[in-house]
């Protein structure tokens, strides 16, 4: 029997962010051996989790504003920089609740092996994807600056929208994984619905 001061998530934490905080270095050791073994099998490895995501954002960028000749959204803003705003987060968004509607499953083996707080699971995929995400936002600062948009007080909300889409995200996961539970075709509807969204 392992003690319960040695076990990584238990009930004896008080709180679910007493729980992370406690054990925010096993939850790191899980991101970042997760962020490896996404892309482990690959010859490029890291490069495909950029390339992949901004050749999509590309192509349908060419495609709204040369093909379907999207107009601006506001007289000051350009047609790119209103785009790749809005597709970054949404990348962000659709890959996370993608990959956490599997994860009871995918860490099955601890889940039986260890008693541990179930809810912190869907952390470990969200800083996984995290780090993509805000370099993503560093291309997305550059696209902005050189389109002529520069710095200013909006720029606070970045903070904001972080946290509120963390938030969004971990509670959309919950549902979303622990009915994977049980209804086994719950991934693949969540990735109907994540297409309808992007729509």
């Amino acid at each position: 029997m392992i003690p319960a001061k040695a076990l990584p998530f238990t009930a004896h934490a008080g709180g679910f962010f007493q729980s992370v905080l406690k054990n925010r270095y096993l939850i790191l050791q899980l991101a970042k051996r997760d962020f490896k073994n996404r892309y482990a099998g690959s010859g490029l490895g890291l490069f495909w989790a950029f390339m992949q995501p901004l050749a999509m954002m590309v192509i349908l960028w060419f495609v709204f504003e040369f093909g379907l000749k999207a107009q601006h959204v506001a007289s000051n803003i350009p047609f790119v920089a209103w785009f790749f705003t809005a597709m970054v987060a949404w990348n962000f968004f659709a890959d996370v609740l993608t990959v956490n509607t599997s994860v009871l499953n995918e860490y099955s083996f601890m889940i039986k092996k260890v008693e541990f707080q179930l809810a912190a699971l869907p952390l470990v995929k969200m800083i996984s994807s995290l780090g993509i995400h805000l370099i993503f936002l560093v291309i997305l600062t550059a696209i902005l600056l050189i389109n002529g948009i520069y710095p200013s007080w909006h720029w606070l909300q970045i903070p904001y929208y972080l946290g509120a889409m963390i938030y969004l995200l971990l509670g959309v996961s919950w549902l979303s994984a622990a009915l994977n539970v049980f209804l086994k075709d719950t991934a693949q509807v969540v990735s109907i619905i994540v297409q309808f969204g992007f729509w």
